[in-house]
C-alpha cells in the first residue's frame, strides 16, 4: 500500500496563494503548523512549490495594495486607514517576494586591507627613543648653588 500524504501539495499552495497563511491551513488538515511548515520543506518539489505560491500570495497583496488605492481616492474609505492597509501590505509583499516588490537600499561596506598605518605605528613603538633629560644648561637655567657659586661672595 502506497503511503498518502496527509497535506494536498496542489490544495496547499492554492491557499497560500490566496492569502491564506501555514496556520489557517494547518487547522484546515487539522494538523499543527510546524508539521506543515516541514512538510513543505523536506523535498525539493514542495519547498519550490511553496516558494511559488508565496511570490504569487505577494502579487495578490500588490493588487490589493491597488484596490485600496483607489477605493481611498473613491473616498470610500478615509486616508489614514488607507495608508495604514497600503503600508502593511507593502511590508507583508515585499517580504514574499524582496526582489521584485521590496523597497531597492543598497549597502556597502569598505574594509580596509592596508595595514600600513598600524604597521607604522608600530614601528614607530618599537623603535622609539625616550628622548633625553635636558640639562639646565641647555633650558638656560644655570643652578649657581649646585656649582658652589654664589651672588653673595
Amino acid at each position: 500500500m502506497k503511503n498518502r500524504s496527509i497535506f494536498d501539495l496542489r490544495d496547499v499552495t492554492d491557499r497560500i496563494a490566496s492569502g491564506e497563511s501555514l496556520q489557517q491551513i494547518a487547522e484546515v488538515y487539522q494538523r499543527k503548523r510546524q508539521s506543515l511548515w516541514k512538510w513543505l520543506h523536506r523535498n525539493e518539489e514542495r519547498k519550490l512549490a511553496y516558494l511559488g505560491a508565496l511570490e504569487e500570495r505577494a502579487f495578490l497583496h500588490a493588487q490589493e495594495i491597488e484596490a485600496i488605492a483607489i477605493k481611498a481616492e473613491r473616498g470610500e474609505i478615509p486616508a489614514d486607514v488607507a495608508r495604514v492597509s497600503i503600508d502593511a501590505r507593502k511590508w507583508i509583499a515585499s517580504r514574499f517576494h524582496p526582489k521584485l516588490l521590496g523597497e531597492r537600499t543598497r549597502s556597502e561596506l569598505h574594509v580596509r586591507t592596508d595595514h600600513s598605518f598600524e604597521f607604522l605605528q608600530a614601528l614607530k613603538e618599537v623603535n622609539r627613543v625616550d628622548q633625553p633629560k635636558r640639562l639646565p644648561m641647555e633650558s638656560g637655567q644655570i643652578n649657581n648653588e649646585a656649582e658652589g657659586y654664589s651672588d653673595k661672595h
